[in-house]
């Protein structure tokens, strides 16, 4: 590998550490990095859960959210839980192009059920369920 190789690649490897350690990779920092993204879940957001900071605004303990791709369409995915209580918890997918948003919600105000939001394909159902779960 000549020298110019190997510094190109050590760069690569610099810039996607930098990106998995973005702090604006948060779903809760959505209204700032990408109003669009967050105003796309919103819309999916049934109005009984709209009143719940950690849902609608997924302000709530979060980890870094994530480009997928379904379908051949790439996505954000992402996980929220309650505050304090991830018994909790959410998984959402927005897609890059804003078209469209699915999540899933398993909280008290669901009863523990899953609540399908958005009407999401095979795909993204698959994709949200793993996420809930933890993979």
């Amino acid at each position: 590998m000549t020298r110019l190789a190997a510094a190109l690649l050590l760069a690569l490897v610099a810039v996607t550490a930098a990106r998995a350690d973005d702090p604006n990779n948060y779903p809760f920092n959505l209204a700032k990095t990408n109003p669009k993204a967050l105003a796309a879940w919103q819309h999916v957001v049934p109005d009984r859960l709209k009143r719940i900071a950690w849902v609608y605004r997924l302000d709530g303990t979060a980890d870094q959210m994530r480009r997928v791709e379904i379908a051949g369409k790439p996505y954000l995915l992402g996980w929220v839980c309650k505050p304090h209580d991830c018994g909790n918890q959410l998984a959402f997918l927005v897609a890059v192009d804003l078209s469209r948003a699915a999540g899933v919600v398993r909280s008290e105000e669901t009863g523990r059920v899953p609540l399908w939001l958005g009407a999401p394909t095979p795909g993204e159902t698959e994709a949200l369920q793993k996420k809930l779960n933890g993979d």
